[in-house]
């Protein structure tokens, strides 16, 4: 799509954020609150146990406020502690992902799923960061070792994590949908690009008179 085709679809996009976008995120949030987040829970254990290896990381089923993902590590006395991500906390970015899609003009249903595929791979992606880097920066912080009464000592590395857990927490938490959109827009549109070149049958040469 080019920025004259963006420009002459702004009406439309706008038409579209107070219908199928409104509506879209209503429904998600209702399957959400109604069960989806076990489904989404369990579904994404399978990759934060791919991406995030070897940290132990699985989901636990439960109401949408109990319902989390368990980090169980060993302690320097060889027992075991755990920490709790709650999975309701994923929400935000997913609604936002989901209503750009509805809202987002496309020329055919095929199009569209390649497009929400790709938003689903980097949804993934940047859940599997957003998890396992809060449960990080608190396994290696002074809120866990208080905890499980261990000895804690700042360290440089310990500031950086803070640091970013602190990004992600405060900020990206509840706006990456919009950059994981451009992300799949933009992965889209060169991946689309080539798939397009690759289909366009070359013109044969004509015979010369």
């Amino acid at each position: 799509m080019s920025k004259q085709d963006l420009y002459n679809q702004l009406p439309i996009i706008i038409r579209r954020l107070f219908t199928w976008g409104l509506l879209s995120a209503g429904l998600f949030l209702v399957v959400w609150y109604f069960g989806g987040y076990n489904l989404w829970g369990r579904f994404l254990q399978f990759f934060l146990n791919i991406f995030l290896f070897p940290m132990d990381i699985q989901f636990e089923a439960g109401t949408s406020q109990s319902a989390a993902f368990i980090y169980t590590f060993a302690l320097e006395n060889g027992e075991r502690g755990q920490l709790v991500f709650p999975a309701n906390m994923l929400h935000s970015v997913i609604v936002e992902v989901v209503t750009l899609l509805a809202l987002w003009p496309h020329k055919n249903y095929k199009l569209l799923l390649r497009l929400a595929a790709w938003c689903l791979l980097f949804t993934i992606l940047y859940q599997c960061f957003n998890v396992g880097i809060q449960l990080y920066a608190i396994k290696i912080g002074p809120e866990a070792a208080s905890k499980y009464k261990l000895f804690w000592e700042e360290t440089w590395w310990y500031l950086t994590v803070n640091k970013v857990a602190a990004f992600d927490k405060f900020l990206l938490r509840y706006w990456a949908g919009f950059p994981i959109f451009m992300c799949a827009l933009t992965a889209d549109y060169f991946f689309g690009k080539k798939y397009r070149a690759k289909a366009v049958p070359k013109k044969s040469a004509r015979p010369k008179k």
